[in-house]
This record gives C-alpha cells, structure tokens and sequence, in this order.
C-alpha cells in the first residue's frame, strides 16, 4: 500500500491502480 498523505504516495498509488483498472474508479473509491 501507499502513504496517499503524501504527493509521492498519491502518485505510487495512481501508478499502480492504473495497472489494475481505470483511474477514475480509484478516485471514486478514495472520494
């Protein structure tokens, strides 16, 4: 997992959930 308080942990988690999925479901789940 990723530390998403941080930019560089917000980025790595980006990163990775792009290679699981659309980007735009992640924000959803994390919104």
């Amino acid at each position: 997992t990723s530390d998403v308080s941080s930019l560089d942990g917000t980025r790595s988690l980006i990163t990775e959930a792009a290679q699981l999925g659309p980007v735009g479901g992640i924000f959803n789940l994390a919104v």
